[in-house]
């Protein structure tokens, strides 16, 4: 956030500048117009960004009306584990069995993460990911 003060001459609009502007009733003549009445203006800025993420799913009309055909993810997530912000690219092509997932740092541009398979192989991670539970057990969810 920045801030700005101007003083203006209010008889000719020129700036003024030099000590005892600022006291109600001690100003000096302006050097322009001779008048001492003068203009506050006050100016803050503050910047604003904004993140967006889309997500996008598509079914098959007829067959298997349950099921995704595609989906994925585009735009920024945050990651806990780090603190940063991360442009995220994610596709499930369940037709043509692939995965794609591209995961960039916003700040730096390095890649953090890139991943091009078949969706048949990707296994492991995210929601499929075997928790320790389930490992200390033999595979098996404790129920």
């Amino acid at each position: 956030m920045s801030e700005q003060t101007t003083v203006l001459c209010a008889g000719c609009g020129a700036e003024r500048l030099g000590p005892g502007l600022t006291e109600p009733g001690q100003q000096s003549p302006c050097p322009e117009c001779g008048t001492s009445d003068v203009s506050y203006t006050a100016e803050i800025t503050d910047a604003v960004k904004l993140r967006d993420c889309l997500a996008h799913a598509s079914r098959g009309l007829r067959d298997d009306r349950r099921k995704d055909k595609y989906k994925g993810k585009v735009g920024h997530e945050f990651y806990k584990k780090d603190g940063r912000w991360r442009h995220v690219f994610r596709n499930f092509d369940h037709v043509n069995d692939w995965y794609d997932e591209v995961i960039t740092d916003e700040e730096t541009g390095d890649v953090v993460r890139e991943c091009h398979e078949p969706l048949s192989v990707h296994q492991g991670r995210g929601s499929a990911k075997r928790s320790n539970l389930e490992v200390n057990n033999g595979g098996s969810r404790a129920t």
